[in-house]
C-alpha cells in the first residue's frame, strides 16, 4: 500500500492546523474575538454591580470623612482582586481539567500558552478596572445621606418620607 502514510501525532496534528488555517479557523478567530467582546462586558456589568450593592459600605466611609480618591482606589482594588481571583482559578481549573478532556477525548490537541494567559489577563483587568471606575465616576456626586435616603424610598434629590428618616431622629417627624 504505497499511497499510505503513517504520521505520528504531532504531524498529524499539524496536518490537520495546516488545514483549518485555510477555511475553519479564520471563522473560529471571530467567534472568539466576539466571545472576548462579550466577555470583556459581562464581566464590566457584573463588577459594576458589585459595587452598586456595596454603595451603603461606601457611603459609610464618606460619611466617616473618606474622600472620593480614596473610595475610587477602594473600588479598583477590589475590582482587580475579584478579576485576579478569577484568573487564578481559570487556570488551576485548565491544569486540573485538561488531563480529564485528553481522557475522554484523546483526538482533541489543547495547548494554554503564556501568551494566551498573558492576553485574558490583560483583557480581564482592563475590563475589571474600567468596570470600577465606571461606578466610581457616577458615585461622585452621590451623598450618604442621598445613598441611605433612596434606600429608605425618598426619590432620586433625597426628599420624601425616607430623607427625613435617613437624617436622623431629631430631624423626623411623624405624621
Amino acid at each position: 500500500m504505497p499511497d499510505i502514510a503513517v504520521l505520528s501525532r504531532e504531524e498529524f496534528a499539524e496536518n490537520n492546523m495546516e488545514e483549518l488555517r485555510g477555511g475553519l479557523l479564520p471563522i473560529l478567530s471571530t467567534i472568539a474575538v466576539l466571545g472576548a467582546v462579550n466577555a470583556v462586558a459581562v464581566l464590566a456589568l457584573m463588577l459594576y454591580g458589585s459595587v452598586l450593592e456595596r454603595r451603603e459600605d461606601y457611603a459609610v466611609l464618606k460619611a466617616m470623612g473618606a474622600s472620593q480618591r480614596v473610595l475610587a482606589l477602594l473600588i479598583v482594588r477590589q475590582s482587580l482582586a475579584a478579576v485576579g481571583g478569577g484568573l487564578v482559578f481559570g487556570i488551576v481549573a485548565y491544569y486540573v481539567f485538561a488531563p480529564v478532556v485528553l481522557r475522554i477525548v484523546p483526538e482533541m490537541l489543547l495547548e494554554l500558552s503564556m501568551s494566551a494567559i498573558l492576553a485574558v489577563a490583560a483583557g480581564a483587568f482592563i475590563a475589571g478596572l474600567l468596570g470600577a471606575l465606571g461606578r466610581s465616576a457616577a458615585s461622585r456626586g452621590s451623598t450618604p445621606l442621598r445613598c441611605f435616603a433612596h434606600e429608605q424610598g425618598a426619590d432620586e434629590r433625597g426628599c420624601g418620607d425616607g430623607a427625613a428618616r435617613a437624617c436622623g431622629p431629631a430631624l423626623w417627624r411623624p405624621g
